[in-house]
């Protein structure tokens, strides 16, 4: 398996995630037959011929999906997916709930960065948060800074975080919480008393 390419589907963005899963899928179903865009995308969510061909672009840059040709007589692009990422493709579509296998809880270094954010979470830990909102919680927080720690955070363990309900209307986004699991890791951050105890 390709684990960059499984790593970079992973970090999609959330903007256009359920189109880029649904190319991907109707991709898969037909390898090693290539589509044309207009046929890679029918049947999901409805998005204009710009949205799909942006998709398949950000397939492509991450090495999930191949260009094979164009159709001189139509002027039509033909996709499939990349050869040696089926098997990521393939293990990125597992889940059709768009819910992540969460990762096993890593004991992280104290940093100030993670306790602001996990001070955050902990005051409320039934709520979820995206980044812009715990930017807006941390004073002098910036949502690049927050978004880097918070992703550092959900790859050791220590937060969840799902997808916003892409019913509504906007940008959908990922949503953050503290994960119950790695309570005692949380409480180490904020606490260096109970980092000592660990």
């Amino acid at each position: 398996m390709n684990y960059r390419i499984l790593a970079a589907l992973y970090s999609l963005s959330p903007q256009g995630l359920t189109l880029k899963r649904y190319i991907l899928r109707r991709l898969l179903d037909a390898a090693p037959e290539s589509l044309i865009a207009a046929e890679a995308a029918k049947g999901g969510p409805p998005r204009n011929p710009g949205s799909i061909a942006y998709a398949l672009q950000a397939l492509q840059r991450i090495g999930a999906v191949e260009f094979v040709a164009r159709n001189r007589a139509h002027g039509r692009d033909r996709w499939r997916i990349e050869p040696s990422a089926t098997d990521a493709v393939r293990e990125f579509l597992k889940d059709d709930q768009h819910d992540e296998q969460q990762p096993s809880v890593t004991p992280l270094p104290i940093k100030d960065r993670y306790r602001t954010i996990l001070y955050v979470l902990w005051e409320a830990p039934a709520k979820s948060f995206t980044v812009r909102e715990l930017a807006d919680k941390i004073p002098g927080g910036n949502e690049a800074t927050v978004r880097k720690h918070i992703m550092q955070l959900y790859w050791a363990g220590y937060v969840m975080r799902k997808l916003s309900d892409e019913s509504k209307p906007g940008i959908p986004q990922y949503m953050f919480q503290l994960n119950p699991a790695a309570e005692k890791y949380a409480r180490a951050q904020l606490d260096w008393r109970a980092a000592a105890a660990l």
